[in-house]
């Protein structure tokens, strides 16, 4: 048996606390993913948070100086959102291959979200919320997201946390409605167009929709989204 810690730092509470977080996620949303061996470290350069792949192939939560301006509890979840996009892959099986960005954004913020949670009740409660807010203030990345026939690029939307509340609207609409194993094909069958290691991918423009129209069984993108929205009793 491996005895060595799942996560190494300079905090210990932080590696407690991380690894609490991620199994009340696997034990609210009734998914057993595996939970990796991430480092957790401080950097001095200017970014918020980031997963870096170390010279030795291991994986590094790094929080950076951009950080500093949240609270202990904030900078929890950062963590706890970086392991998710590591541990995606020990349910799809495709190493260093993230989903397409609206996807892989969604589900770790969908694992940072339920890491908190007690009933998937909040969690849908709280996407629920999140969603009207952003369909009432920012309609262009609303409707941008919602555009499920085309893959949404690092570069078109600057505030991205903003736009991945419709990725996990999404991951986790088809989790509860479809189940788990088809939350898994969507993570694994709409890969990103490179790899962590810079290597080219499968392109995924249009072939988000055409999973979802697979796993759904509705043709129509419009009405793929009425019916997520009426599910999570979007207005308007």
């Amino acid at each position: 048996m491996d005895d060595e810690p799942v996560f190494k730092s300079d905090e210990l509470i932080m590696d407690t606390v991380v690894k609490e977080r991620l199994d009340n996620a696997k034990k609210v949303l009734g998914i057993d993913f595996p939970i990796p061996k991430v480092a957790i470290k401080r950097i001095d350069e200017d970014f918020i948070a980031r997963t870096d792949i170390l010279s030795d192939g291991s994986f590094q939560a790094s929080l950076g100086n951009g950080s500093d301006q949240y609270d202990p509890e904030r900078r929890i979840g950062m963590v706890v959102h970086e392991v998710a996009h590591i541990a995606m892959w020990g349910l799809t099986g495709e190493v260093l291959q993230p989903a397409t960005h609206l996807v892989d954004e969604g589900w770790a913020k969908l694992i940072e979200m339920a890491s908190t949670k007690i009933t998937v009740e909040e969690i849908q409660q709280e996407i629920a919320g999140e969603l009207n807010t952003l369909k009432t203030q920012r309609p262009d990345i609303y409707e941008r997201c919602s555009r499920f026939d085309k893959a949404v690029a690092d570069e078109e939307i600057p505030n991205l946390p903003d736009g991945m509340t419709v990725g996990t609207a999404l991951v986790f609409w088809i989790k509860e409605n479809y189940g788990n194993e088809a939350m898994v094909r969507l993570l694994k069958e709409s890969p990103y167009q490179i790899k962590w290691t810079g290597e080219p991918g499968k392109t995924t423009d249009e072939q988000l929709a055409k999973i979802l129209t697979s796993i759904t069984g509705i043709p129509d993108i419009g009405g793929m989204r009425d019916k997520m929205e009426g599910w999570y009793g979007v207005k308007g």
